[in-house]
């Protein structure tokens, strides 16, 4: 598995930081570090970028000290750092997805309404173009499902978006393989639908062996209805299903995702439905 976690060195990437290295450690993945803005001359301050050895060190997983091998040969995690200097950090970004096929992106939203400080861009637009990509937000304040001080995993509650279109079983398939290993068996799921209780898909249990499922149908805007629930039962985590880049075109402003992460406390997964 390859994962990539683009990260602006603040405090809320440090947050999703954590959350890459821990799901780089249960499915012992390739893990990228990437960051894209301006780089003065040819020097570069690689001590900005979060600290692998020492995290993995504080986690109680590696030993203090331990050479830059220790984390392939003892844990099974390539890591590697990159930084790109350009004028179109987006452009610059996504040239790198498409050319490293990730199997997930990993990013912090912060500021009003989102804001990716690393593009300038709306954390939504990022999710939208990178459609063919899971991608998982982690709002600045969210608590997380991965503690960044001892690694403690918290992955309890999850709730999950859903409608006919686009078809979110593959997506809730996928969400599982990402995030399964992260939790115990008996993590409660709950199936959200927005709109008439007839028009909500049918989801057999069977798709998600290891969980406890519930179903609830409620009327609204989705996005306001699905961020308000996520905050009722307290969600560890939040999965929704996009698209594709079908859609990216009409889909850039007013989408679910974008409405749901402007008002997300916990961690959003957007799984590509195809």
């Amino acid at each position: 598995m390859r994962i990539i976690h683009a990260t602006d060195f603040s405090t809320a990437s440090e947050v999703a930081f954590a959350h890459a290295l821990a799901l780089a450690l249960v499915h012992e993945a390739e893990l990228t570090l990437l960051h894209v803005g301006a780089v003065e001359g040819d020097a570069f301050d690689w001590s900005r970028f979060p600290g692998v050895r020492p995290r993995l060190a504080a986690w109680g997983l590696l030993r203090e000290g331990a050479d830059k091998h220790a984390v392939a040969a003892e844990l099974g995690v390539e890591v590697r750092k990159l930084v790109f200097d350009g004028r179109d950090p987006v452009r610059t970004l996504f040239r790198r997805i498409d050319a490293d096929a990730p199997d997930l992106l990993v990013l912090a939203s912060r500021g009003p309404h989102g804001q990716w400080e690393l593009l300038r861009r709306s954390v939504s637009e990022a999710v939208a173009r990178a459609a063919v990509v899971p991608t998982l937000v982690v709002p600045e304040g969210a608590r997380g499902f991965v503690s960044l001080a001892d690694g403690g995993l918290g992955l309890a509650r999850v709730l999950v978006g859903v409608d006919r279109e686009p078809d979110p079983r593959g997506a809730v398939a996928r969400a599982a393989e990402l995030v399964g290993g992260l939790a115990d068996d008996g993590v409660e799921v709950e199936l959200c639908h927005v709109g008439a209780e007839a028009d909500a898909p049918d989801i057999p249990d069977a798709e998600l062996p290891r969980a406890r499922l519930r179903r609830l149908t409620r009327a609204g805007e989705p996005g306001e209805v699905i961020a308000a629930r996520a905050r009722e039962i307290d969600a560890d985590l939040i999965v929704l299903a996009t698209a594709g880049r079908a859609g990216v075109g009409d889909a850039l402003r007013g989408s679910v995702t974008e409405r749901v992460l402007a008002r997300a406390t916990a961690p959003l997964l957007a799984v590509p439905a195809a």
